[in-house]
Order: structure tokens, then sequence, then C-alpha cells
């Protein structure tokens, strides 16, 4: 591929990517509210912990060779996507043939038999999901984030629609588990139709062998990308997994569910980025990206911190409305898992740096320090009550963000004056939309109004007041993002 039609497929991924990213999100803010609604607490913490346990395994069973594959297969090789196939084939039931027995053991001396059923069905969806990673390895190597976004659209609208249906019939946990299969068959379906040759997809236990013989070959690359993402993993959801140890499923329900809700503006904008902006930072000198990632620290804090402080402050309001009463208890959690958020828009960008300068192990290191330190606050912190664990957890993630983000720079030799005084000028107008929100009057007597009109008004003067100050840096926002969608930044 030439230099000029691979910077054309990576813009045009980001654009793709990008529509596909806030398609979930809208996705999510609809059927999140809905779903919340129609299951327990228990059962929602017991899905989550489903999901959480599938996602980890998945890495396992990928272990790597995805990204191998995508490093190194030749266009025309459809050999090697077979080989890539089928080694995940045969993975999957290295893990069935350790994971269940270990499941099995762990039950029987911890009360898990309220899952412990879908716990082993997860390693049959293993199985079914080799058609999902393959499709979409396919397609990264490709460049083509289109067929993807489509894929992965189809699987994210037909997750909802499934569960609500399923809910409706049945509110119980097994409608939660067979709505997220059913999801991922979808996704499947819809790439068997994009797929050139479906038959790579047929078990070959010959293949299974070579396969597993060149990944082991490749072993120093492909375990680094597996613990790298797999701890990256385990350290999002091991608050879930600590929770409901310590407490139960419905505190994983709570912690799980505020998370979600506070993610929603974060992962809106870092989610459309992340997947394709590594070709950007490969292509790029040092002093590119250091002019790139400054450009972004002017956009992400910008649009995201004013989201997170109205959430904050109108928490209550915001649970109400789109959780229902059943969930108000969650108000305090959602204000302490938002502090860390504000540290992670500034460093999130930075993890492709790391990989695009040879330097993943950085990310693994630091992630490993993070679930040990979120261990030891975590345990300390339960010890006074759910609240002081999550708080604990929170503290431990944002000591962490911090230590990265020092890296990172570094990294990029970045000053930290420099990173300040992008950030400083800003500070006043923050302030301001607290002040603004918190002392707003009530104009209305029906519910929620005066958290959206203060929302809104405020938000507007914060943009009249930013144009008027921050002209120049406006500008260079708005550049940005004419460059990234007209495909500039990418040349």
């Amino acid at each position: 591929m030439s230099s000029k039609l691979a910077q054309s497929a990576i813009s045009t991924s980001f654009i793709w990517n990008f529509w596909a990213v806030v398609f979930r999100r809208i996705i999510n803010v609809i059927a999140i509210p809905v779903i919340a609604r129609l299951v327990s607490k228990e059962d929602y913490g017991n899905i989550q912990i489903i999901i959480s346990t599938f996602m980890l395994l998945a890495v396992i069973r990928n272990s790597g060779f995805n990204d191998y594959f995508i490093k190194e297969a030749d266009d025309r090789d459809k050999k090697f996507f077979s080989l890539f196939v089928n080694t995940m084939y045969l993975n999957t039931f290295v893990i069935a043939v350790i994971f269940i027995p270990a499941v099995g053991i762990y039950s029987y001396f911890n009360d898990v038999s309220s899952i412990y059923t879908y716990l082993v069905l997860i390693v049959v969806l293993l199985f079914i999901n080799v058609g999902e990673i393959a499709g979409e390895t396919y397609f990264r190597q490709k460049v083509c984030f289109k067929n993807i976004a489509i894929a992965g659209s189809i699987k994210i609208l037909s997750y909802p629609i499934f569960t609500i249906i399923f809910l409706l019939i049945r509110p119980d946990l097994f409608s939660l588990f067979a709505a997220f299969a059913l999801s991922i068959v979808a996704e499947i379906i819809s790439y068997f139709f994009f797929l050139p040759d479906n038959k790579v997809f047929l078990p070959d236990i010959k293949k299974m062998t070579e396969g597993f013989l060149l990944q082991f070959k490749e072993r120093v690359f492909c375990f680094s990308v597996s613990a790298g993402m797999f701890i990256s993993n385990f350290n999002v959801s091991f608050p879930i997994y600590l929770f409901a140890y310590a407490f139960s499923a419905e505190h994983s329900a709570q912690y799980a569910i505020s998370a979600q809700l506070v993610s929603i503006p974060f992962s809106l904008i870092i989610d459309s980025l992340s997947k394709v902006i590594y070709p950007v930072f490969i292509k790029q000198n040092e002093e590119e990206r250091r002019r790139f990632y400054l450009s972004i620290l002017k956009f992400f804090p910008f649009i995201l911190y004013p989201m997170l402080l109205w959430i904050m402050i109108y928490a209550e309001g915001v649970v109400s409305l789109f959780l229902g009463e059943k969930w108000i208890d969650v108000v305090p959690i959602i204000r302490i898992v938002s502090i860390p958020v504000f540290f992670n828009v500034l460093s999130s960008p930075l993890g492709p740096v790391a990989t695009a300068l040879g330097k993943p192990h950085y990310r693994v290191l630091w992630s490993g320090g993070s679930v040990l330190l979120a261990l030891l606050a975590g345990s300390m912190g339960l010890q006074f009550g759910f609240l002081w664990g999550v708080a604990s957890v929170i503290s431990s993630r944002v000591v962490t963000l911090i230590v990265w983000q020092v890296v990172a720079c570094r990294m990029i030799n970045l000053s930290h004056f420099k990173l300040a005084v992008q950030l400083i000028p800003y500070v006043p107008f923050w302030i301001m939309l607290v002040v603004f929100w918190i002392f707003f009057p009530e104009v209305s007597s029906f519910p929620y109004v005066r958290m959206f009109v203060s929302g809104t008004v405020g938000m507007l003067i914060y943009f009249l007041l930013f144009m008027l100050f921050f002209k120049n840096d406006v500008m260079q926002i708005k550049k940005l993002v004419n460059d990234l969608f007209k495909k500039k930044v990418f040349e």
C-alpha cells in the first residue's frame, strides 16, 4: 500500500470509527436506563462479572496473535489467516480445560452457584467469538474500519434490543446472558457477509498445531501484547470483582453502573481516536507528536471537563432521571468515580505514544502497578465500608494516573511547565461553571428543569467567554477537528 493510500485509509478509518463510537454511545444512553429499570441490582452486578470474565479470557485466548497477524500477514496470505483462526480455537480448548475445573473448585468453597453455569457457558462463547475477533483482525490488517464499524454497530444495537425483549418475558440473569451471546452471534454473521472466504473459519487440527508452534516461536511479541491487554483490562474490571467478593453482586452493580454513566462523554471522544491514532504517532517525529498531543490537550479538557463537572454537581438528578429511584444510592459513587476521569482525559492519548516509541512495556508496568496499588488501598478502605473502599480504589487510580502522566511526558520530552501552561488559564472558567451551577435558582416546579436549563445556559456562557478570551485556542481546536475529518492530520 502506497503512502498516500495508507494515509487515506487511516483517515477514513478514523471517521468510520468516530461515527461508530457516537452511535454506540447513543445506544448506551438509551439502553442503560431501560435495562437498569428492568433488572435487579444483583443480576446487573452478576452480568458485569460474567462479561468482565469473558473479556479477560478473550485476551488470553487471543494471546497477542491477532496483533502479530496484523503486523506480519501478507494481504494475499490466506494460510496465515487460517493459522491465526485455528490457533484461537486451540487456545480456547486449553482455556476450557483449565478454567472450568478452576471455577468448579472455587464455587465449591465460595457461594457463586448463581453464576457458575454462566461462567462455564462463557467458554462456549469464546469458541463462537473466534469469528468476531477473526473478522475484526482481518479488516484491521487491511485498515478497513468501515466493515468493523458496521459489524460493531450491529452488535451494539442488537444487544439492548435482545435484552429488553428477553427481560420483558423473563427478568433475570438468563435474559441478560442470552442477549449478550446473541449480540456476538449477530456481529459474527455480519462479518461473514464481508469476508471474501469463510472457509478459513473451519477448524483444522493440523493448522491448529502449526499456528500454535508459530505463536510459540513469536512468544516474546505475542506475550508482551497479551500481557499488556490482560493487565489493562483487569485494571478496569478489578473493582467489580473486589466489591463482589467483599460485599455482594449488588455493590459491584453500583460501582459498574456509576463508572459506565461517567464514562459516556469521556469514551465518546477518546474511543473514536484510540484504535486509529497509533498509525499517526508511528509516522510522526518527536516534535510532531508533541504538537499533536498539545493540540489534543486543548480539545479534550475544553469539551469533557464541563460535562464531568455537570454530572458531578447534578448527580442526583442524573441518576433519578436516567436510572430511576432504585439506583439513587449510587449518587456519591458517581461523584467519586468521576475524579480520576479528569486525569485520564490528559493521559489517555499517551498510550499510543508508548507503543509507537517501542515501549509498550511501560504501559504493562503502569497497569500492573495500578492493580497492585488499588488492591492494597481497596483492602484498607473496605475495612470501613463500601464507600470507603470505592474512595480508596479511586484515590489509588489518581496516584497512578499522575505517575503515568509524568512518565509519558518524559517519553515525548514534554515539560510539565508547558503542560501546565496549557491548562491553568482554563481553570477560572471551570470554577465559574461550578459556582454558576451550584447557585443557579429554581426556575420551575417541574423536576429536572433546573438541571437542564442551568446546564444549557452555563455551557453557552462558557463557550462564549472562551471564544472571547481564548480565540486562538478555539481556532486551534477548530482546526484540529477539521483536520481530523478532512483527513489532513494523517498526511
